[in-house]
């Protein structure tokens, strides 16, 4: 089901998220939500967290990170294993929309993580998939993109944001109104 993104700044945002203890039928659903939201959105990546669910699970759409024919992967309950080099990228997020900034990045970035089926695995790359673990990694420990911003820009950042909820709310509009409306 698709589920409506929060938007920074926000508790559940900025807070690590919880350690998922078993995975059952709500974890599974969970998955599927995050899937299809992100499918919708078109993002390469999405965490529980960005949609209000405070627990340590994100998706990555594989095939679009890598150019692959790749399906979704469910990450939960990550661990970074790897970090090796540096690199700048260009990066949005979701929870950040119409906000893009060149932050640094690992070149290289590996974790381990739980599958849905409960086996524990290994994944490590760089490029986009490298990126987007690095930044699905930040949301469930309760960072967003806009800390890694100069603290110059940060404070304009916030202040477009709490615009954007206003209007959003005087106008009734969900995340995915806004979305998909042309920029202005």
């Amino acid at each position: 089901m698709i589920q409506d993104i929060l938007i920074w700044p926000n508790k559940v945002l900025d807070n690590p998220a919880t350690p998922v203890v078993e995975i059952d039928d709500e974890i599974q659903a969970l998955a599927d939500d995050l899937i299809d939201t992100c499918e919708l959105i078109g993002g390469v990546g999405l965490a529980a967290p960005q949609i209000g669910v405070p627990l340590q699970v994100f998706v990555i759409d594989i095939g679009r990170a890598t150019g692959t024919g790749e399906k979704y992967e469910t990450f939960i309950n990550p661990v970074q294993v790897q970090a090796r080099g540096a690199v700048k990228m260009s990066e949005g997020c979701l929870s950040l929309p119409g906000i893009r900034a060149k932050v640094d990045r690992y070149e290289e970035f590996g974790i381990e993580y739980t599958t849905l089926e409960g086996t524990r695995e290994n994944i490590s790359s760089d490029g986009v998939l490298g990126q987007a673990l690095q930044h699905e990694m930040d949301h469930v420990n309760g960072k967003v993109l806009v800390e890694k911003m100069s603290r110059i820009k940060r404070p304009g950042v916030r202040q477009k944001m709490k615009i954007l909820k206003r209007r959003m709310k005087a106008a009734g509009l969900t995340y995915h109104d806004v979305i998909r409306m042309p920029e202005e």
